[in-house]
């Protein structure tokens, strides 16, 4: 099998990579030294059809720093100009990508996110990161579908530390072997242990409603 990995020169991308490739797959590997993430559509013009992935996983880090929570919003517009900047750039990057495979190719793209977009209250001052990870979850949400032959999922290590870097990445990667990523939602590491699919659509929220059942009471 075929994997394509954007943002591969990280200790926890490399722990990931070479349990793939110990299990015997090809792992191509982009970054910023082959790919300029500013110029999609070069990067999508250099693509060879003949030679799509089986699966990519997108760990890029695209992104720039949030705001300053200790001093006033209003003083920090360069701080929200630079990282609007970056995500534009990112996100047109990943849309465009997304959009051009979607009917080329037949297996699963796995973005590294975040389920922070779904927190109410836990990490107020993440702002700008949930702009972010948010924009990341609505192409999970709407491109491709297993009726299109692309699955597209998200996979969140939000809680991972030093420590636990080498232990998620192989949760990771054992999760990818097992073709786990099956559905177009998002799968987060719990309690350091497995990988749990994070169901939160508005499906599934007219289900608990129309039963009388509330998040808060599972």
């Amino acid at each position: 099998m075929k994997y394509w990995f954007f943002g591969a020169s990280s200790e926890y991308a490399s722990y990931i990579i070479e349990d793939l490739e110990s299990a015997g797959h090809e792992v191509i590997k982009f970054g910023r030294h082959n790919v300029d993430y500013s110029k999609p559509e070069e990067f999508i013009n250099s693509i060879n059809t003949n030679e799509l992935p089986d699966r990519v996983f997108f760990n890029a880090n695209i992104q720039s720093s949030d705001f300053d929570y200790t001093k006033p919003l209003a003083e920090q517009k360069e701080t929200y100009n630079t990282f609007m900047h970056n995500w534009k750039v990112g996100f047109w990057f990943k849309l465009l990508l997304l959009k051009y495979l979607e009917d080329k190719m037949t297996g699963t793209f796995v973005f590294s996110t975040s389920s922070i977009a779904y927190d109410k209250s836990t990490f107020p001052d993440t702002i700008l990161y949930r702009l972010l990870r948010g924009s990341e979850q609505q192409l999970i949400f709407t491109v491709g579908g297993k009726d299109k032959g692309l699955t597209v999922a998200g996979c969140c290590v939000s809680d991972m530390s030093l420590t636990t870097k080498k232990k998620y990445a192989k949760l990771v990667a054992s999760h990818l072997l097992k073709d786990g990523f099956d559905d177009n939602q998002i799968w987060s590491v719990v309690k350091g242990e497995y990988m749990h699919k994070v169901v939160m659509d508005w499906q599934q929220h007219i289900k608990f409603m129309d039963n009388g059942w509330y998040y808060d009471k599972l």
